[in-house]
């Protein structure tokens, strides 16, 4: 079983039989670079996101990880790198309970999202290699050298692999525990479906439904446990009715305008006895009438909404099924959250587009840890884009970095963040570092220094100043007539 090997971030390893390739793309930060990272660095501690992009056949390819100390793992949501896209448009470091052993030792081995990890240990390249190839990873030779100088290091290795199939059988045991109907993907978008929509329609409270089980959000965003629950019942006031109708009526009556001129249409709508002042008053008014007209229970033909030139019969009794919460079209919204959460149409979209599942790294160092030197086995050069939270604004002191964010980062700016929220706990300093790096400029790690960047706080410096020297004005002269009247005694 021949296996290409990626090796942090983005190592191709090139054989015969391989076609995978990577792109190579500098100027978008969501998907395009070759590499993705985000550091949270606290106290002696670093957890490292990372996700990476390809091209070719995924069963071809393998991902190396050198770590300092033995990490704990999490898949993470993809989706923190485009919340933080949006939100920015001394060596003595414990190394766990493990003891090192002549040859290689197998930490401990877990399924992680779709990956395979096995954390390693090892104290010869050449022995790491052999382990490499005998469980399924075919390793180029000259990766020896960039091997030794981890090991030298004493860093562990996460050797992951993509396990597409392990990863179904680890979603379906779990929903299987949620409804113990369920053996397949299949069962689980079927029976969860009729569960969800059974909870809505009993008007279950949140805890009480099978959406708190799925980890579905419990709020009124797309595809939130609310916003399904009113889908279900129908926007039933005018305000939330009218968002469905708007667009539709802006979009008739422009054109209406633009082809007859503004005086025509104006006049048109006054024989129905809407009178406006404007463009966008028609359109408020129109909007108010189509709602009493399905409120009413008006066919098309007897509403306001037929005498819209682009406004048809389908959009109407659309809207008249949505005001009666009547539509089927919750199911296909139920459909579409159930997928989501299952998550494996989710994978397999990310994958067949080049991204794979970002993974996250916590383990123990007295420094920011980013390994590149093993990165100049790709023999391209590779574009990497850093987040690096600490409590101090970080520069990368060996490597040409340019900044494109800078700034202190609290946990209530992300509050409305949904995966960038559960990571922001305390006061960070966010810096955003973006390089293209040559294969032959990758000899060493990234290191970082700090400047020295204080934590904004409330105080008016300003007002404090004038004050301190008001103080220390009025000090000195009670002191001086303090001294004055016990000469005179």
């Amino acid at each position: 079983m021949k296996k290409l090997i990626f090796l942090l971030p983005l190592l191709l390893v090139s054989y015969a039989n391989a076609d995978g390739v990577f792109l190579h793309h500098y100027y978008e930060d969501v998907y395009e670079p070759n590499q993705k990272a985000i550091i949270f660095f606290d106290n002696g501690n670093e957890k490292l996101i990372l996700q990476v992009r390809y091209e070719g056949n995924v069963s071809d390819f393998g991902w190396i990880v050198p770590l300092p100390s033995v990490p704990d793992m999490e898949k993470v949501d993809a989706e923190i790198f485009y919340e933080l896209s949006t939100l920015t448009s001394n060596e003595n470091i414990n190394f766990g309970d493990h003891s090192w052993k002549d040859g290689v030792s197998l930490i401990k081995q877990e399924q992680v999202g779709i990956y395979n990890v096995s954390i390693v240990n090892a104290t010869n390249a050449s022995l790491l290699i052999q382990w490499a190839e005998k469980h399924g990873y075919i390793l180029p030779k000259e990766i020896d050298e960039a091997v030794q100088y981890y090991i030298e290091k004493k860093w562990c290795f996460a050797l992951m692999k993509i396990d597409i199939e392990a990863y179904i059988k680890e979603r379906i045991e779990w929903l299987s525990e949620i409804d113990g109907r369920i053996k397949t993907i299949s069962d689980a978008e079927k029976y969860l479906t009729i569960d969800l929509i059974n909870d809505i329609s009993l008007k279950k409270s949140y805890n009480e439904s099978i959406a708190s089980k799925l980890g579905i959000e419990n709020g009124y965003d797309y595809g939130g446990w609310k916003w399904l629950y009113h889908e279900y019942w129908g926007w039933k006031s005018y305000g939330e009715l009218k968002t469905w109708m708007y667009f539709d009526v802006k979009y008739s009556i422009e054109n209406e305008i633009w082809e007859k001129g503004y005086n025509e249409v104006m006049q048109k709508y006054e024989k129905h006895g809407i009178y406006a002042i404007d463009e966008y008053d028609l359109i408020d008014r129109i909007c108010y009438r189509i709602y009493e007209d399905i409120k009413e229970g008006k066919l098309y033909s007897e509403s306001i909404a037929s005498s819209i030139s682009y406004f048809g019969s389908s959009r109407y009794y659309y809207l008249v099924e949505k005001y009666k919460g009547k539509r089927n079209e919750i199911e296909e919204n139920v459909i579409d959250v159930i997928k989501s959460k299952i998550g494996v149409e989710e994978i397999k979209y990310m994958m067949h587009r080049g991204d794979i599942q970002a993974i996250e790294f916590i383990f123990k160092s007295n420094k920011i840890v980013y390994p590149l030197r093993i990165t100049s086995l790709n023999g391209k050069a590779t574009e990497v884009l850093l987040y690096v939270f600490s409590d101090k604004e970080s520069h990368p002191k060996n490597y040409e970095f340019s900044m494109e964010y800078s700034d202190w980062i609290a946990p209530e700016d992300v509050m409305n963040y949904t995966i960038l929220g559960k990571f922001v706990y305390k006061k960070f300093y966010l810096t955003k570092l973006r390089a293209v790096i040559k294969p032959e400029k990758m000899n060493e790690d990234v290191e970082f220094y700090f400047s020295s960047v204080t934590q904004p706080d409330n105080t008016n410096t300003n007002t404090i100043y004038p004050v301190i020297a008001i103080v220390a004005i009025l000090s000195f002269l009670i002191f001086k007539r303090f001294q004055g009247r016990h000469k005179i005694k």
